[in-house]
């Protein structure tokens, strides 16, 4: 990711940033202000629509899962301890 390489020569190298989150690299890199929130709060898909709808940049982490979560997460093509770009947000409702 182009952003982390950033990230890790302001700040020297990539063992410095290693369990770097990557909302304060969005913040360092762009001075816009970060926030982070659990995927367990109640209205936490409710607030990426609505940073969605207002041209926000998003990412999402996914943190240490168990070894059976960790190998869906593989099967699915994603991994853990790792962070993603949001490209795009949408409800989808099964009438």
């Amino acid at each position: 990711m182009l952003l982390e390489k950033a990230w890790a020569k302001i700040h020297g190298s990539y063992e410095r940033i290693i369990g770097g989150q990557s909302h304060l690299a969005l913040r360092d890199l762009t001075g816009a202000p970060s926030y982070e929130f659990s995927t367990d709060e109640p209205d936490a898909f409710k607030r990426v629509l609505e940073g969605d709808k207002l041209g926000y940049a998003m990412l999402t982490g996914i943190n240490q899962k168990s070894p059976e979560e960790t190998e869906r997460l593989r099967e699915l093509g994603l991994a853990s301890e790792h962070s993603y770009g949001l490209i795009a947000a949408a409800e989808v409702i099964d009438a």
